[in-house]
């Protein structure tokens, strides 16, 4: 008896656990089709992660308006000083809409030598969710 219980139990999971995997991957998946920048202003490396040389990656989920416009941001990971600047920028922002209302960006923070004008942030989308942030080591000089 207990061994019937057992495999009805194991049976039970294998059906239940598909639909389960299947729900949480539906729910909140976002097609990189679904994932274009319309406008992109105001962004500047964060001074004081300038200034202490860090660089890194931070992943933001942005909630959309219908219209694309940003309805809110949060930041999923990365460092502290890189956060406040990231999410201040992206949420003047404007992406194409898209049916789940939602985008998640992951901005690559990264410092050069000799790359460019000191002090002027280069921003380039390199790819369907990434952005590549990039500004000076010799900007403080």
């Amino acid at each position: 008896m207990l061994a019937k219980t057992i495999l009805g139990l194991i049976l039970a999971s294998a059906v239940v656990s598909p639909m389960r995997i299947q729900a949480q991957q539906s729910d909140g998946v976002v097609s990189d089709t679904d994932i274009a920048v319309q406008s992109a202003t105001g962004f500047k490396y964060p001074a004081v992660a300038l200034a202490s040389n860090t660089k890194g990656a931070v992943v933001v989920r942005i909630e959309l308006t219908n219209t694309g416009a940003v309805a809110g941001a949060e930041a999923l990971s990365g460092h502290s000083l890189l956060i406040p600047g990231t999410l201040a920028a992206v949420r003047t922002w404007t992406f194409k809409p898209n049916a789940q209302r939602r985008v998640i960006l992951v901005f690559d923070y990264r410092l050069e030598g000799g790359c460019h004008v000191p002090g002027n942030t280069l921003v380039r989308v390199v790819g369907v969710n990434l952005v590549r942030v990039t500004d000076c080591l010799d900007a403080l000089f």
